[in-house]
């Protein structure tokens, strides 16, 4: 289980960092043909963007780590029946 985990992640991280390596590249093109005002504004709101996707992908990894850590300290317990259903436990109505 923790090595499945673990090669998800590392799949998830280097197909984002190659996603992320090309659209620099495409934002890099771009800001070389605007004028000097008209790129600097255009990178600001680049550098707010990127900002923002890296504390989305932080809690989306948190999330799944949580996700992971239930899991595992849920599936090792043993399952116990309903008070119902245990005998000497019926309700009378």
């Amino acid at each position: 289980m923790s090595a499945t985990l673990v090669v998800v992640i590392l799949l998830l991280i280097v197909g984002e960092r190659a996603g992320d390596m090309l659209e620099r590249r495409q934002h890099e093109v771009v800001l070389g043909k605007l004028p000097l005002p008209e790129a600097h504004a255009h990178y600001e709101r680049l550098r707010r963007r990127s900002r923002r996707i890296r504390i989305l992908r932080a809690l989306t990894l948190a999330s799944l780590l949580t996700m992971a850590y239930v899991y595992r300290h849920t599936a090792n317990r043993p399952l116990t029946p309903a008070p119902s259903t245990i005998p000497g436990n019926q309700r009378t109505y």
